[in-house]
């Protein structure tokens, strides 16, 4: 059989991720984000680390598997919209249950993840969004789970990627630092 090397601590992340662009499109070194509104750059910097954060902890996984932006990308693609314009996209895409709110959304066709700047807790702050340190970013860290995966979501049973996802989402983490705990 094989051996797989145990999950470590916690994930390593440098102080600073390298963003390009603006003022509404982003680059990180993997991840390209579109904002509808214009942001701070507290927002970009949060945001940027933990999309890297994410793939950092799913890389520190013993899976194996490999995990690269959708064929003829070279980054993985993600847009930050107004809730408005998120639940009408989420509405038209998976309709909608009764008491049930969705908070982000990967879209496997255009390979795309969207979320409201509502499920992270972004605040308006003067003429733009700002998204502090303390902002819950569980979801998008479901979410991009889902996304990083998207070549083996049609492989895995349901169950292990909402539980890959959930987990990850779970992990505590600070500045996009995955504090594994055994």
């Amino acid at each position: 059989g094989r051996n797989l090397e145990p999950l470590p601590l916690e994930t390593a992340l440098s102080d600073s991720v390298e963003v390009k662009g603006g003022p509404r499109v982003f680059r990180s070194p993997h991840f390209e984000f579109r904002n509808d509104r214009d942001v701070s750059p507290a927002f970009v910097a949060e945001a940027a680390r933990i999309y890297e954060g994410t793939l950092a902890a799913l890389h520190a996984i013993p899976h194996g598997l490999e995990l690269a932006p959708p064929e003829g990308q070279t980054h993985f693609r993600g847009r930050f919209l107004d809730e408005t314009d998120f639940d009408m996209i989420a509405e038209e895409r998976m309709g909608t249950l009764p008491g049930q709110r969705v908070v982000g959304l990967y879209l496997s066709d255009s390979k795309e993840l969207l979320v409201p700047y509502s499920s992270l807790g972004a605040k308006q702050l003067g003429s733009r969004m700002t998204l502090r340190k303390s902002s819950d970013t569980s979801t998008l860290v479901h979410e991009i789970v889902h996304q990083v995966m998207h070549d083996w979501l049609p492989v895995f049973p349901t169950w292990f990627s909402e539980g890959l996802a959930e987990y990850l989402a779970s992990i505590p983490n600070q500045n996009g630092r995955f504090m594994f705990r055994y």
